[in-house]
């Protein structure tokens, strides 16, 4: 028998996020009744609103409670009010410090515009023409994760990030883009610049062995710069778009606009588990980007529509009856 009750951490967070956080809730807890499973939902501080109350954007007991959950829902953190703290004191590092200690090394972004929202997308597309695809971000690497130092004093002042990748991170998010394509289209769009940076020669390289070993796929590559302008000029062109933690966060959020406001862009991050070619999901962390969401009107839009992307994301890991009605329903109210 599929398990049919699960234990959710929920992280309402800063700004607008507890209002769609509870929301989305809502969505859960009809989904519970009217498919016949249950949620335990524990919340728990973090980010802006954990710093206020102990003085950590990431309280140890937040961090054991997501551990032992089966599911992470996560509102937005970070606001104005906290911008002026050192790094290391921000809500951002709460975020970098879950990511990895949970180990969810995979961000999935789904870029999908839907018919009822065609008019507010900044492209004038041709008729027929339709955007769908999806960035797989590498989530606990690269520069986010290296060391960051500043030295000296006015003129003399230097600050230096550095950015580091192994072949086994490289590895694990290629082979789960690649099973994320073979889901959709069968296509791979790796983005780096390997022109130009260490660390994405060493990922065009990896990138490039195992799409040989993948014959089932069509692989290419684009620099960073040109996948950028490519997302305007023809977003339809691609399937699967696999990139780095830098660039996937910046591209991500240039996509987002093309479908919808990037406040209403709903993203789940996974930390799954492959063995003999098999993918399952051990954790599902499912968050929304709605920083930029500050006036009432388009909180209430973010509430509205947010609030059925959560709970499909949050779903997506446990009941597929569930997930898929939640879909449906937000398609036909959109």
């Amino acid at each position: 028998m599929s398990q049919r009750s699960w234990t959710i951490a929920v992280l309402p967070g800063d700004g607008i996020g507890p209002e769609v956080v509870s929301a989305a809730i809502s969505v859960l807890e009809d989904c519970a009744r009217e498919f016949g499973f249950s949620v335990d939902l524990v919340k728990l501080p973090f980010g802006g609103a954990a710093i206020d109350d102990s003085g950590e954007p990431l309280p140890p007991e937040t961090l054991n409670e997501c551990n032992a959950a089966d599911a992470v829902l996560l509102g937005a953190v970070g606001g104005p009010r906290w911008d002026s703290q050192p790094l290391e004191r921000r809500p951002e590092s709460g975020l970098l410090a879950l990511r990895r200690e949970l180990g969810v090394y995979a961000n999935v972004r789904p870029i999908r515009l839907r018919e009822p929202l065609r008019a507010l997308s900044p492209l004038r597309l041709a008729p027929g023409v339709t955007i769908d695809f999806e960035i797989i971000r590498e989530l606990v690497g690269d520069i986010y994760f290296g060391v960051h130092s500043t030295e000296g004093h006015g003129a003399g002042e230097r600050a230096s990030d550095v950015a580091t990748y192994i072949v086994p991170e490289i590895e694990r998010i290629t082979r789960f883009a690649f099973e994320r394509a073979r889901r959709r289209g069968h296509r791979v769009t790796s983005v780096d610049k390997a022109n130009v940076l260490a660390t994405s020669v060493l990922w065009r390289k990896t990138v490039t062995r195992l799409g040989a070993e993948a014959p089932d796929l069509t692989l290419d590559h684009l620099y960073v710069d040109n996948a950028s302008m490519q997302i305007i000029l023809r977003p339809q062109q691609f399937d699967v778009l696999l990139t780095s933690n830098l660039f996937g966060d910046i591209l991500s959020d240039e996509a987002a606009a093309l479908a919808e406001a990037n406040g209403l862009k709903v993203v789940m991050n996974r930390c799954p588990k492959i063995e003999y070619g098999r993918l399952s999901s051990e954790i599902s962390w499912i968050g929304v980007n709605s920083r930029v969401l500050t006036s009432k009107r388009a909180q209430g839009l973010g509430n509205g529509v947010q609030r059925m992307r959560l709970g499909h994301g949050t779903l997506q890991g446990g009941t597929t009856d569930a997930a898929d009605r939640t879909q449906k329903d937000e398609e036909n109210s959109s």
